[in-house]
């Protein structure tokens, strides 16, 4: 049974939904994991209603601001801390995925 996890935010509902399509339609079971921002959380609830999907709050794993003050706790020992500041999100995103997982 193929299990899809996905981090993403409000706008992407409509591409979500067409990826639920598809994934049903070549799969009988399956499941998806959307991970999401706390404040979109019941947006989503309210535009995706599928038994085959579970909502999950993104603050439930590790809020942004944990993952921000640990990262920059190792970072501003690097040549790299102003650098990557503007790419933490893309890194947040991939940290959601791996906890989601090891969870």
């Amino acid at each position: 049974m193929p299990n899809i996890c996905q981090v993403s935010l409000r706008g992407n509902i409509p591409i979500i939904l067409e990826n639920i399509k598809s994934f049903n339609k070549f799969y009988k079971k399956n499941y998806f994991y959307i991970i999401c921002p706390n404040k979109d959380n019941k947006f989503f609830k309210l535009k995706i209603k599928n038994k085959k999907v579970k909502i999950i709050n993104e603050n439930s794993l590790i809020s942004f601001r944990k993952f921000k003050n640990i990262s920059n706790m190792y970072l501003k020992k690097t040549k790299f801390y102003k650098v990557i500041q503007s790419r933490l999100t893309w890194y947040y995103q991939q940290i959601l995925k791996i906890s989601f997982m090891i969870d």
